[in-house]
């Protein structure tokens, strides 16, 4: 994938390249044909002096293709900006729990809210006394 983006814009570039080649190209020719149009050798001057004007239009409508393309392959090649994502999980006790009475089931130590984590949708106790970690069971409440 990383390949192909690198490809595509190396191909954006060179066709950047491209119309920047022909844009000036052509606003030089256009400003060759408005000089030349002064010349007294000239039978239309005004038809040269025209076409003149459209190539120079021309040439800079090309270059400003060119820029918005350059433009747009220098934004292609910027990183993406990283989306943080915050996850905030609740829970809901089915029963009558008192934080300020929940105890130990190993050591009989009171347990405060830091001792309850969250894992993977199972209630984690880590009791600070006795070191020992267990998963809370809900009794049914029928």
């Amino acid at each position: 994938m990383k390949q192909a983006k690198t490809a595509a814009n190396f191909f954006l570039m060179a066709i950047g390249l491209v119309f920047l080649c022909v844009g000036g190209l052509l606003g030089a020719l256009g400003a060759a044909y408005i000089f030349s149009a002064h010349d007294a050798a000239v039978g239309d001057p005004g038809r040269r002096l025209a076409t003149g004007a459209a190539m120079v239009v021309l040439g800079l409508l090309i270059w400003s293709a060119a820029g918005v393309g350059g433009f747009l392959a220098w934004r292609r090649m910027q990183p993406k900006r990283a989306q943080q994502v915050t996850v905030r999980q609740e829970v809901d006790l089915s029963g009558d729990i008192d934080l300020a009475s929940l105890k130990c089931e190993r050591c009989g130590g009171s347990l405060d809210e830091d001792a309850i984590t969250v894992k993977q949708g199972a209630m984690l106790v880590s009791c600070p006394h006795c070191g020992s970690t267990y998963q809370v069971v809900e009794e049914p409440k029928w």
